[in-house]
């Protein structure tokens, strides 16, 4: 009988870890990305935005300086607090350490809401090589995503000094709120969390905005703060993109009794080495963070980008040629307007 049952389980189709689940789609998202990047820093694409130093007001550079400054040394705090010092002392790398490289990471979809029309700038002042939409991400509709220029001292490393930090944020407050109120039910506890994430991005962005650093000028004008001012800001950005650095916390928040996250369960049933279980963990980790990007922010952007209100004029070193609509080409898409496609 025992032998009997050995056979009838050794027919039986295996069921598939969540962690092989978590961690295929977290190695698609990473080798898709290479691909992207690498096709962007091969082409001529990768180069700055010519930009009219004359167009920019000088508070908006001081602002410029001192954030490009501050930004990657805060970084380099991050990294060697939550990634470097526990791969010494542990001899490991830890969850805060995936988490520090995957919200890095997320940074390759911040272009992605101008992906069938353009509803972000940024000012070409800031440290830039362009950005890998146009000619590098196959399927980019948007005929100039190309000069969109992506700073990379400040949103590069703002995945972290932003996302990461709200994101422990958001787990600090969630403890403090389980300690206190025990029978708090997840869904309050994750409540509670975005609309700290949502506060501290709203804060952020709009104050960057201000600076005349960056601008939304295809906000919706019901869902937008400051509607029809220069630094009109959409609260769908606001809400989505806390989510995306909500959840980093809440998933390091929400582990098993086994100290496992949502996207590490069950790895501990694989019969694998300890090296080969932790390449697991991180691209299940990485996975996790960027489909929830990708599902919860990205494509609920590009389809507010396709609904957006008459666009706001701006200075040239905001609008960089990114709209070319019209006789002139230098009108934006929307109401009337229609969406432009690349000339491929």
């Amino acid at each position: 009988m025992p032998a009997a049952v050995a056979s009838a389980e050794s027919i039986m189709p295996r069921r598939i870890s969540p962690v092989a689940i978590w961690a295929g789609t977290g190695a698609v998202f990473a080798a898709f990305e290479c691909y992207v990047w690498a096709r962007w820093i091969g082409s001529a694409n990768f180069a700055p935005r010519p930009v009219d130093v004359g167009s920019v007001p000088e508070f908006t550079r001081q602002v410029i300086h001192v954030t490009q400054v501050i930004s990657p040394i805060v970084c380099v705090f991050i990294v060697l607090k939550f990634l470097v010092a526990p791969l010494i002392r542990e001899r490991r790398f830890t969850l805060d350490g995936m988490l520090v490289v995957s919200y890095f990471t997320l940074w390759f979809q911040d272009p992605m809401g101008n992906l069938a029309s353009t509803q972000l700038y940024y000012s070409s002042y800031w440290v830039n090589r362009g950005s890998w939409t146009l000619g590098s991400l196959p399927g980019w509709i948007s005929p100039a995503g190309n000069h969109l220029p992506e700073p990379i001292l400040v949103m590069g490393f703002g995945y972290l000094w932003l996302g990461f930090l709200a994101g422990m944020s958001a787990f600090w407050l969630m403890s403090r709120i389980r300690q206190r109120f025990p029978r708090a039910s997840a869904p309050e506890l994750m409540l509670a969390g975005l609309a700290l994430c949502v506060v501290l991005d709203v804060a952020a962005e709009v104050s960057l905005a201000a600076a005349g650093t960056f601008a939304w000028p295809g906000a919706i004008k019901g869902l937008s703060l400051f509607y029809g001012r220069p630094y009109q800001f959409p609260m769908y950005e606001g809400i989505l993109f806390g989510a995306v650095i909500a959840s980093g916390g809440m998933l390091r928040f929400f582990r098993d009794d086994k100290g496992q996250t949502l996207a590490e369960r069950g790895l501990d049933r694989l019969s694998y080495s300890q090296p080969v279980k932790t390449v697991l963990r991180f691209f299940a980790v990485y996975g996790f963070m960027h489909l929830f990007m990708a599902l919860c922010y990205s494509i609920p952007m590009i389809s507010f980008g396709m609904h957006s209100d008459p666009f706001l004029r701006y200075p040239s070193h905001l609008e960089n040629g990114m709209c070319v609509v019209g006789p002139n080409r230098d009108l934006c898409p929307g109401p009337g307007i229609a969406m432009p496609r690349p000339p491929y």
